[in-house]
Formats: structure tokens, C-alpha cells, sequence
């Protein structure tokens, strides 16, 4: 069979050969020497300058010893002392060496001989150029490689050889294809590199290694799989972890801090509210106080009206007796003129107290008909006109009949508690609108304080809080770390403020919607079934993460900047696809918005109506926003709670000058003036008649009876007098009484007043703590709190001390995290900066954080992705490729005339063994088709148990993630190469053995009988590429050959080799001449004369069969 064979080789200044030709015969050639004389060096320059291989022999003397490991420099330079660095051709003397390895071919079949060769120029420390070559129908003796320079013969350089033959010179790529067309074998550059591990494995295999250790080094090729993307990537997550870290710590820092402002404002609070609590007390007991006073003074003005009765009671029956005893008197007189005498005496003295009595019933009535006036005029002043105001206004007057006044005083006391109750009502209505507003005022100042504090505003959506609280609640329970937030709390900031009322109304409540990460979902919607707080939205992140979401480049949402994926996918999901145009072109479209508010969609068009939005909550600049929303609100609410104060106040005073009205009604004796007029008159004349009687006395029969019956009436005058003089004291008794009561009740309205005043000014510096004041202490009272009293002394002192002590640490707190800080990052410190530490939180969380997590999350699937793709899958089909490849090997044995037929047995591993579980991984992988990147996920595929998948992904993890963070170069090049991941075994059949293992053959341990299957094998490896490719080389190299092989083995191997045609080249040791050499066409000696001189024997050659 023909083929293309190696004729003749031409060295110059390659390692210690100068200039030296070296003859090959076509079928088996011997390079014979002892060792280190440079046998393996002619190998070495064979197969750099027919495949361009630069990994040379490892028999070669130093190849593995440091700074004299064996490269393409040493060659050229002759590096004769490896552990030195001494050189036979040192810079220093050769700047540059030439050097030459020609390569003669003979083609059998088109007859006709061409030569490959390359031009090394090597300078001080490297290779300055290569220079490869093909000069078709030439032979090496047709060439120069030299000129003569004087009497020194120097070796061409490149350009010189090429201007000398005019040869085209080639780089390193297209040189070696150009080589692999001129031999025939037409491989493309990386079928070149198998090329050479399949040469280089036959050449320097070892006899004695065990199977394993055989096909792993000798006949697979070592494909590793790169583990640097896998640290890279796992480095990366890392670097986050590291970076997140950091990021929890400083916001464990500032929550530290902020629930330290938390504890402190609620102790403070609670001092504050303390306060209120013993001003409300105050408050109260002093209008309790008030309010027995003026019960008292009603009730003594109720004793004082029958005392007023029974007065005039007494009066008449005084009046009556007086008359009797006048009659009885006047008979007296006409018997008895000193008798008379004395009784008209006394009757002047009645009428003297008489008068005094009218006189003072006459002021009383003028003080009362001076507060009627009052009465009629405030009456007037709010709309009701009471009747004969004439007669009202003139009660003292003689003209005017008792009763009729009396009638006129009975209406008026009807139309003052009619126009009482009216003010009444008018007072509980305004105070319903009070509590109104003063409630809007307090929710205004709760959302201003948030806002100081740099606080969201989620006072509109309390039923949303509450299920973030019980989905949280069921998260921890479960060790979830994870939270459930309202959407609106990933957006950092919405970028165009012109867009800010058209985007917040437009989204309204979805706003707040509740966001989870898309694996807790089924667990917060669970949350949300059983919880009364249902009637919000659960985003439904399970089924958005899977959903393909489209946004246009114009579109509304990216005015937001969002770094949640979650989020961003649900605000995707309502504004990506709505166009952001100005107002003239929203109709144009079927779903737009401009920032006017004007929208297009469902086929309509329409303006949002942005006066619904109640709060902002997008982006930090919301708080901002939401505090002067709620300040302007504020004053105006402030505005109309002053006005209903002041309608109220006066209504007070109206209602409590009506009362006082009403209290002043009583029994006024109504003639008091016409009275007091008539007993003037009575007693000017029974003054005159007291004189007359002093003139004249009368003694007659009827004296003594006369004189009994006066002293019997005289008796019953003076027991009515009696009585009536008790009733006067107590009268008086009661008007110094009603008189101290109503002085104390004006005292005890202006501590009440006072009070009122100071709650009031309270409440305007802390509206918030006046109302829970208010309620605890109120509730307290009325037994539905224990614990809203006002606290003892000893509790408010130790609360006193505990805010201490939290201001301290607070201000510990703040110094601690400015003191890990560079100066310009540093906050503010001091109990009015909570803004500044809930301000940068926010930062950090919706920036820092979220986008860091969004990178690890990202980084994450990289790993994964990395890990199924560049590793995992790499490895598996590595493997897979492998057994093919050895399948080929298999098929090509089979056709192999040997006395012994000779198989691979290579096998996946299924054991216990971490290979085996990333084998089994793999094969997960290629059967779900399971390679997203996301997290690691088989469950519920292809029908897999859960527990099972799980429990594999977990293995595979734990294994990668434990070789990474070891760092052990050795087991992760032990991981990356996937010859570890097969058992290997050698099948053996002949007429003493069929199907028998290798391994368990005699010699096997020795290595006596490995080295003719390996070696059959490591041919039919070569034999499968060159039979696929008639009419091309057919080469082998061999170095140190059957070693432990006795001489009738060699022959069989020797006819082996030319019964595949195959042109061998060995490597022996002297010792090999007469088993190997006699079978050889052509025997060459090689000479080390020194370090630097090696040079060819004399050549044998025998007839080639």
C-alpha cells in the first residue's frame, strides 16, 4: 500500500547537532544511544517541524526540572546545564542562533519527493520568529541551509533561505495545514492538536502504568474543564455577599439607632402625655368642683324661691292677725285711750320693718329687671323676639298689674330655655366638626412628624399594613428570610416630578399592592385567605416571574427607577406597555398618557383625576412632597378648628349667660314698688293717729275682754314674726351663701379656664399626645383601662430616668456609626436628626440594597448557568465523547490480524463516589432540559420525587461550593478533568482466554503484560486517523520501546507495525540493537561527543521487506 514516508532530516544548531542529516527508512527506523546522547532530541525536532508541537519528550534530560524544563528556546541555545542555565550557545557569544529542521518527504504514489521545514530565529531570551516552509519536488541534498562567511560556515537566516531558494515563508497556522495537505492528512488546526497527543502518547507512554492510568494519560486526551468561570462567578457572589454584608450591617447600624429614636420618642411621649393626663385631671376635677358649686347654688336658689313664699305666706297671715288685732286694738282705744296709745305705737313699728323689707324687695326686683334687659337683648341678638318686652322692660312700674308681669315672666323663662336648648344644639354640632378637624389635624401632624422623620406616609392604607404584618409574621415562623412590602416601596425615584400626579393617580391603589419573592408566594397567599385583612392586592409574583412582559422605549414606567425584580416586573406590567406622550398625541394611540393626566386606553380617551390622590408614596421625594401637602392642609385645617373655637366659645358664653338667666329666676315680689309706697302712706298716717291717741283714753265695760283678745292676738302676731324673722335670717343666710358659692364658681371657671388653656396650648405643640391623653384617661375612668391613670411620682421619675438613659444611647449610637464613617460621610448627631439616619436608610435600602441584590440574584444564575453549561454538562459530554472515541478505537482493534483481539471496557461511574453524583446530575439536567438560569430547580419534573431532586441538587452544590472554598488546585484539576469520571478495563480474547480483564492477567502487576495491547492500541489509534486518509504518512515515534518484552514479543510487535504499513521511528538503548535493530531498515548510532557536539555513527542499512 502507498504512502507518503519521511526520507531524510536535516538538523542545524538544534540542540547539540550543528549540521547533521539523518536518513529514515520507510517502514521501521532505529535511533540507538545511550541515554542523554540525544536520541529523544531528533524525535523532539521531528515533531515540532512536522505538527508544530512543542511539548517534547519527557525522557528528555530536564525536562521537568524548573528554569531547564525543556522549550522551544533551550533547543536552539543547547541548554547543557538545566539547574545553571548555562548554554552551549549563549547570547552573550551568538546574539542570534539560526536554526533549521528540514523534513524530506518521498510521496509512493505520485513519485516524487518535497520538502517541510521551519526557520527558527531565536534572540537573547526568546524565539524572535518561525518561518515555516514547502518546497514541492525538492530534496534536503538539493538545498543549501549554509554559506561559507570566510572560513566560517554560517546558517541561513530567514529571509536569506528564502531569497536563496525563493521559497514562500509561512506563520506557525498556515504552515503546519500547509504540512498536514502535503502528507496527506488534510487535518484542520484543532485536528491537529489530537494528532499530536495521539503521536506524543504512543512515543512516551508508560509500560508499567495500570489500565487507568493508561487510557487516561495514553489514549483519552485531557480536555479540562475551565473552573476559572465558576471561581470568577463564585467570586463575584462573593464580592456581593461581601458588599451585602456591609450593607446589613450599616442599616443593622441605623435600624439600631432609629428604634433607639423610636424608644426615646416614646418615652418622651408617654412623659408628655403624662403631663397632659395631671392637666386633664386637674381639668376635670375642677369642673366637677365647678359643677357641685353651681348645683349647690341652684339648690339654695330653689330653698331661697320657697323661703320667698313662705315669707309672703307670713305676710299675709301677719297682715291678717294685724288687722284682727288692729279691730281688737281700736275697740281697746275707745275704751282705753293709753292701750291704743300703745298699739298704735307698735303699728308704726310694723310698718317701719315693712317698709324695709319693700325696700329691699324693690332693689332685688331692679337687679332682676336689669338682667332681663340683658336677657331680651341677647334674645333679640339671636333671632327670637320675646312678647310685651314693654312690660318686661318696666317691672318696677306701680301701672303694671303683678300679674301680668308675672305672665310676661313666665313666657320669657320659656323662650330663654327654648333659645338654650337651640344654642345647645348648635354647640353639639359644632363640636362634632370639631372633633372632625381637630382628628384631621392630628393625622396631618402624625404624617408631618413621619415626614421630619423621613417616614413614609401609609396612613391611607392601614389594611394593607396589617397582612404585610401577618405575611412577615408566617415568614419568620417558617425561618423565611425574606419580607413582604407594598410595591411602591421599591421605587427610588420617579425621575420627571412633572409626571408624578399622572402616574401616582393612574396606578391609585395598586400603588400598594403587596410584593413577595415569586417562591414564597403560595405561603403569603395562604396568609392572605385566612386573614381578615383580605381586601387589598397580593401581587401574584409566582405567575409574573414566568410571564413574558413587553415595554415600549417611550414607555411610562421608565420614569421609575426600580431595583427590585419583582417590582419592576409588576410596574412593567401596568405601565410598559402605555406610551409617554405630550397631550396632542395622546389620541393617537391606544394606550397613552401625558403628564397633564390626559390618558388613551380601552378605545377611550380621558383625564385622570388627580385630586383623588391622598398621599404620594413614589420615590423619596414623596415624603418631602407628603410634608408639605400635609402642612399646607394643616393650616388650613388649624384655620377652621380656630373659627369653630371661637363660634364655640362664644356659643359658651351665651349658653352660660342663658343659664345664669334661668338660675336668676325666682319668686320677685312683682308690686314691690307700689307696696312699699302704700306702707309709706300707712305709716304716715297711723303716725298722725298715735298722736291723736296720746290726747284722749276711753275706760268702758268691755275693757277686759277687750285687752284679753289683744293679748291673744299679740301672742299669734308675735309666733308669726317669729317665724318670719327665722325665714329672713335664713333667707339672708342663703343669699351670703349663693353669694360666696358664686364667687367660688367664677374662681373655679377661671382654673378651669386656665386649664383649658393649658391643654389647648398642649395641643397645639403636641396635638397627638392631648387626644391619647384624653382617651386613656377617659377610659381609665370609666373602668375600660387599668392603666390610664395619671402615673405616681416614683413612676414618672423612673420614666424620666429611662429616656435618660435611651438619650444617651441613642447619641452612644450616632457617634459609633460616624466614628466607622469618613468625614464627609458622616450624619448629623443629636435627638432632632432621626430625618438624617431614616433619610440614608431609605437610601441604602431601596438603592444600595436592592441593587445589590438584584446583582446577586443576577451573578447567581450566572453561577448556575455556568455551572450546568461550562461545567456539569462539559464534563458529561466529555465523557460521553470519550466512549465514542473509544467505540472507533474498539472497531478499529476488531479489524486488527493479531494472535490476541484486544477491547476497551470504559464505563460511566455509578458508585457512592462525588463523580458518579455529578455524572447523575448531569444526566437530570439533559433529561429535564433544565438548564435556566435561575435557582438550582428539578423539582416536579420529568416525574422525579421532590425529596430526591432536592436532596441532588444539595449534594452537587455543597460538592462544587466545598472545592471552591478549599482552593485545592489538585482536587479541582481532579473535578475538571473527566477521565475521573469513568472505570476503565481491557478486554482480552485468544485461544486461552475469552473475555478475559486484563488487569487480571499474569504480568499485569510487572508490566510484562500491558506493554502489546497498550501498544497495539495506542497504534490503532493512529492506525483508525491514518486509514481514514489512504496515500498518507504513516508515522509512528517510539521512545524507549518494549522494555520488559522478550525477544519473540518484539518480532510479533515488529511485524505488527509492518504489517499496518506504518513507518516507525524507535528510540533505543544499545541493548535493543540485536531485538530491534536487526528488523530495522535503517540503524542510527547517535554520539555525544560533549554537551554541544552530538553528531550520527556510522549508519546501517538493511533491506526493507
Amino acid at each position: 500500500m502507498n504512502k507518503i514516508v519521511l526520507c531524510n532530516i536535516k538538523l542545524i544548531n538544534w540542540y547539540g547537532f550543528t549540521n547533521t542529516t539523518i536518513p529514515v527508512a520507510g517502514n521501521l527506523t532505529l535511533i540507538s544511544g545511550e541515554n542523554e546522547c540525544g536520541k529523544s532530541t531528533i524525535l523532539d525536532a521531528i515533531k515540532y517541524a512536522y505538527t508544530g508541537d512543542t511539548q517534547f519528550n519527557r525522557s528528555t534530560s530536564g525536562y521537568n526540572t524548573g528554569v531547564g524544563k525543556r522549550n522551544l528556546v533551550s533547543y536552539p541555545r543547547c541548554l547543557i546545564d538545566p539547574s545553571a542555565g548555562i548554554y552551549a550557545r549563549p547570547a552573550d557569544k551568538v546574539p542570534v542562533v539560526y536554526t533549521h529542521i528540514a523534513l524530506e518527504y518521498f510521496d509512493e504514489t505520485d513519485n516524487r519527493p518535497f520538502v517541510l521545514g521551519v526557520v527558527i530565529e531565536t534572540a537573547v531570551a526568546d524565539i524572535r520568529g518561525t518561518y515555516w516552509y514547502a518546497l514541492d519536488g525538492r530534496r534536503i541534498a538539493d538545498l543549501d541551509y549554509a554559506y561559507q562567511d570566510g572560513d566560517v560556515v554560517k546558517p541561513y537566516d530567514a529571509s536569506g533561505f528564502q531569497k536563496k531558494h525563493q521559497v514562500q515563508l509561512k506563520k506557525k497556522q498556515e504552515g503546519i495545514t500547509l504540512f498536514m495537505q502535503m502528507v496527506g492528512l488534510r487535518l484542520s488546526h484543532p485536528e491537529v492538536t489530537k494528532y499530536q497527543t495521539k503521536l506524543r502518547n504512543l512515543m512516551a507512554y508508560n509500560p508499567a502504568a495500570k489500565i487507568r492510568e493508561f487510557i487516561r494519560e495514553s489514549v483519552l486526551e485531557k480536555h479540562d474543564v475551565n473552573f476559572d468561570k465558576l471561581k470568577e462567578a463564585r467570586k463575584n457572589i462573593e464580592q456581593i455577599n461581601g458588599s451585602l454584608e456591609r450593607i446589613e450591617l450599616e442599616l443593622a447600624d441605623l435600624d439600631k439607632i432609629i428604634h433607639g429614636f423610636d424608644e426615646y420618642d416614646k418615652k418622651e411621649k408617654a412623659l408628655k402625655v403624662d403631663s397632659v393626663k395631671l392637666h386633664y385631671k386637674s381639668l376635670l376635677e375642677t369642673r366637677k368642683s365647678r359643677q357641685q358649686v353651681e348645683t349647690r347654688i341652684s339648690q339654695n336658689l330653689l330653698q331661697q324661691e320657697h323661703l320667698e313664699k313662705r315669707l309672703l305666706e307670713l305676710e299675709e297671715e301677719i297682715k291678717d292677725a294685724d288687722d284682727q288685732l288692729e279691730e281688737a286694738k281700736h275697740a281697746l282705744r275707745e275704751m282705753d285711750v293709753s292701750k291704743a296709745i300703745r298699739a298704735s305705737k307698735e303699728q308704726c313699728q310694723t310698718y317701719e320693718r315693712q317698709k324695709k323689707q319693700l325696700q329691699k324687695e324693690k332693689d332685688e326686683l331692679e337687679i332682676f329687671q336689669r338682667k332681663v334687659e340683658k336677657l331680651l337683648d341677647m334674645l333679640t341678638e339671636l333671632g327670637s323676639r320675646p312678647e310685651k318686652q314693654a312690660v318686661l322692660r318696666d317691672l318696677t312700674a306701680v301701672t303694671i298689674d303683678a300679674a301680668e308681669k308675672q305672665t310676661c315672666l313666665d313666657r320669657l323663662r320659656e323662650q330663654i330655655s327654648d333659645a338654650r336648648d337651640q344654642l345647645l344644639g348648635k354647640r353639639e354640632n359644632i363640636a362634632d366638626r370639631l372633633r372632625k378637624v381637630q382628628k384631621d389635624c392630628q393625622e396631618q401632624n402624625q404624617i408631618i412628624e413621619e415626614c421630619k422623620r423621613n417616614q413614609a406616609d401609609f396612613s391611607q392604607v392601614t389594611e394593607q399594613k396589617e397582612l404585610i404584618r401577618e405575611i412577615n409574621r408566617e415568614f419568620k415562623k417558617q425561618g423565611i428570610d425574606a419580607q413582604a412590602r407594598m410595591a411602591c416601596e421599591y421605587v427610588a425615584e420617579l425621575k420627571d416630578e412633572a409626571w408624578r400626579d399622572a402616574i401616582e393617580a393612574f396606578l391609585n391603589v395598586h400603588r400598594y399592592a403587596i410584593i413577595v419573592p415569586p417562591e414564597y408566594f403560595d405561603i403569603a397567599n395562604g396568609v392572605m385567605d385566612a386573614s381578615r385583612h383580605r381586601y387589598v392586592e397580593l401581587v401574584n409574583t409566582k405567575r409574573l416571574r414566568s410571564r413574558e412582559l413587553k415595554c415600549a422605549e417611550d414607555a411610562v414606567y421608565h420614569y421609575l427607577d426600580i431595583q427590585n425584580d419583582a417590582a419592576a416586573r409588576y410596574f412593567t406590567f401596568w405601565l410598559g406597555g402605555i406610551h409617554a406622550v405630550e397631550l396632542s398625541e395622546v389620541p393617537k394611540y391606544d394606550n397613552a398618557m401625558s403628564k397633564e393626566g390626559k390618558l388613551s386606553r380601552n378605545m377611550a380617551v380621558t383625564y385622570i383625576n388627580t385630586k383623588k390622590i391622598k398621599s404620594y408614596c413614589l420615590g423619596s421625594e414623596a415624603i418631602e412632597l407628603n410634608r408639605h401637602r400635609a402642612e399646607k392642609l394643616l393650616r388650613q385645617l388649624e384655620l377652621q378648628e380656630k373659627e369653630l373655637l371661637e363660634q364655640k366659645q362664644a356659643l359658651n358664653r351665651q349658653i352660660d349667660f342663658l343659664k345664669e338667666g334661668q338660675d336668676a329666676f325666682r319668686s320677685y315680689h312683682l308690686d314691690a314698688h307700689k307696696e312699699y309706697q302704700r306702707v309709706a302712706d300707712l305709716l304716715e298716717e297711723e303716725s298722725r293717729r298715735y298722736q291723736e291717741l296720746m290726747e284722749a283714753q276711753k275706760n268702758n265695760e268691755e275693757f277686759m275682754q277687750l285687752t284679753q283678745r289683744v293679748e291673744q292676738l299679740e301672742k299669734l302676731l308675735g309666733d308669726k314674726k317669729k317665724e318670719q324673722n327665722r325665714s329672713e335670717r335664713k333667707r339672708a343666710e342663703l343669699d351670703g351663701t349663693i353669694a360666696s358659692d358664686r364667687h367660688l364658681a367664677d374662681s373655679l371657671k377661671n382654673a378651669e379656664a386656665a386649664e383649658e388653656q393649658t391643654l389647648e396650648n398642649a395641643r397645639i405643640a403636641g396635638r397627638s399626645n392631648v387626644e391619647i391623653a384624653v382617651a386613656e384617661y377617659d377610659a381609665f375612668l370609666t373602668g375600660r383601662l387599668e392603666t390610664g391613670d395619671v402615673l405616681s411620682k416614683a413612676d414618672h421619675e423612673q420614666l424620666e430616668e429611662k429616656a435618660a438613659e435611651l438619650k444617651t444611647s441613642v447619641l452612644a449610637a450616632q457617634q459609633a456609626y460616624n466614628n466607622r464613617k469618613a468625614a464627609e460621610d458622616r450624619l448629623p448627631e443629636g435627638l432632632d436628626q432621626e430625618a438624617e439616619y431614616q433619610g440614608r436608610r431609605g437610601r441604602i435600602w431601596i438603592s444600595d440594597l436592592q441593587g445589590t441584590q438584584s446583582k446577586l440574584q443576577e451573578q447567581t444564575g450566572n453561577y448556575e448557568r455556568i455551572f450546568k453549561r461550562e461545567f456539569v454538562l462539559k464534563l458529561y459530554e466529555a465523557a460521553k465523547a470519550a466512549k465514542q472515541d473509544i467505540a472507533e478505537i474498539n472497531k478499529e482493534l476488531r479489524k486488527l490480524q493479531f494472535s490476541t483481539k484486544y477491547q476497551f471496557e470504559v464505563k460511566l461511574l455509578d458508585d457512592k463516589s462525588d463523580y458518579a453524583k455529578v455524572l447523575r446530575y448531569a444526566e437530570y439536567l439533559q433529561e429535564t432540559n433544565n438548564l435556566a438560569d435561575g435557582q438550582f430547580s428539578l423539582t416536579g419534573l420529568m416525574g422525579y420525587d421532590d425529596d430526591e431532586v432536592e436532596k441532588r441538587e444539595k449534594e452537587i452544590r455543597d460538592l462544587i461550593n466545598r472545592m471552591i472554598d478549599s482552593d485545592d488546585k489538585t482536587e479541582i484539576e481532579s473535578f475538571a478533568d473527566y477521565r475521573n469520571y469513568m472505570s476503565y478495563e481491557i478486554i482480552i480474547n485468544n485461544d486461552e482466554v475469552k473475555d478475559g480483564k486484563l488487569s487480571r492477567q499474569v504480568g499485569y502487576n510487572s508490566g510484562a503484560g500491558t506493554q502489546i495491547p497498550y501498544t497495539i492500541i495506542l497504534s490503532a489509534a493512529l492506525s483508525m486517523l491514518y486509514n481514514a486518509r489512504p496515500k498518507s504518512v504513516r508515522l509512528l515515534f517510539i521512545d524507549e520501546p518494549f522494555e520488559k518484552m522478550s525477544d519473540h514479543n518484539i518480532k510479533l510487535m515488529l511485524d505488527f507495525f509492518r504489517d499496518q504499513n506504518f513507518q516507525v521511528i524507535f528510540c533505543a538503548p544499545p541493548n535493543k540493537l540485536e531485538s530491534i535493530g536487526s528488523e530495522c531498515g535503517v540503524i542510527i548510532p547517535v554520539l555525544k561527543n560533549g554537551n554541544d557536539d552530538m553528531q550520527i555513527g556510522k549508519v546501517k542499512f538493511h533491506d526493507e521487506d
